[in-house]
């Protein structure tokens, strides 16, 4: 997988509030290996900007769910 496969994936994940260590590691390894910035850093960074969307992901989700669906209209 890419770089850019693994950031969609974890996106998908913490937009909804989650957090998915094991791919948060494969991410900060590829990060670190691809700019030379030590593992210890690109973590750093990657756990806050991720804990900062994380942290909206209650008010996303119940904006989301306030407008529901009609089955009727889906096809």
């Amino acid at each position: 997988m890419s770089a850019e496969d693994f950031v969609v994936a974890l996106a998908d994940e913490v937009w909804k509030g989650g957090r998915f260590p094991d791919l948060e590691a494969l991410l900060v390894k590829r990060i670190a290996g691809q700019t030379g910035i030590p593992e210890w850093q690109v973590f750093s960074r990657l756990d806050e900007i991720l804990g900062e969307i994380a942290e909206g992901a209650d008010e996303r989700l119940a904006y989301q769910r306030s407008f529901g669906v009609d089955a009727n209209q889906v096809r």
